[in-house]
């Protein structure tokens, strides 16, 4: 099983275990009420999120409001994977030498982006910024393979 679907799994198991199964103050409760009747919410909307929630309120599992907050946990297991794997990625293209300290210095820098109290509020409630962060991640995680991928070796241009 790859790391990085190891650190998905751990970090989704984390804040899935303390997410908040009611009402939270903020957007939520808009977020909440957009999602499960598909409405339009305040100006940006965000519905890539409201239709995405939407199907997370058909799971046979506890109240709506928890439903919606698993998106955010969701979303940011995403997050700490992506940004796990992209450092990993780039340790190992930087110093070929070790992949301890590569490996290494991706779990630090994931843990300290879980370690942020902004991250750890928003992952466990039905907000909109987990979700726009792992979009953002994906793009992000996409161009960066791209651009690797058409990297030419130093030695092939000799």
């Amino acid at each position: 099983m790859p790391r990085f679907l190891i650190l998905y799994s751990a970090t989704f198991a984390f804040f899935a275990a303390f997410i908040h199964g009611g009402m939270y103050w903020h957007d939520s409760p808009e977020f909440i009420m957009t999602s499960f009747f598909l409405l339009p919410s305040h100006p940006a909307g965000s519905p890539a999120y409201s239709l995405v929630a939407h199907a997370l309120t058909w799971l046979p599992l506890g109240p709506i409001p928890a439903r919606v907050a698993l998106l955010s946990t969701i979303s940011t297991g995403l997050v700490v994977a992506a940004l796990f794997h992209w450092a990993s990625r780039r340790s190992r293209s930087a110093q070929p030498g070790s992949p301890l300290e590569s490996i290494s210095m991706a779990i630090f820098l994931a843990a300290a982006f879980v370690a942020s109290p902004n991250l750890r509020t928003y992952a466990l409630v039905p907000e909109v910024y987990p979700f726009h962060a792992a979009l953002l991640a994906s793009a992000f995680f996409i161009v960066s393979g791209a651009q690797e991928a058409q990297a030419v070796p130093e030695v092939a241009r000799m």
